[in-house]
């Protein structure tokens, strides 16, 4: 099923452990990510975690904790 971030069924999708969002978030402008941002800490479970692509640039936000590890770097909720 097709759905938009930033319509609101896009919140009713459920919780998730992951989500991986790949060279999508570098086509929006900052306030858009902002808002992204808070959408995907929505609807994570507690301790999930977000992978985005290379080129994918996450402003710093209260909702994520950026995690350096030997495999990557990806998000945590917080």
């Amino acid at each position: 099923e097709l759905c938009n971030v930033f319509e609101e069924k896009f919140s009713r999708l459920g919780k998730f452990d992951i989500i991986a969002s790949r060279n999508m978030i570098i086509y929006f402008d900052h306030e858009s990510k902002l808002k992204l941002m808070e959408r995907f800490h929505r609807i994570l479970n507690d301790k999930g975690r977000l992978y985005v692509g290379n080129a994918d640039l996450i402003p710093e936000t209260i909702y994520f904790k950026k995690i350096f590890s030997p495999r990557g770097v990806y998000y945590e909720k917080v």
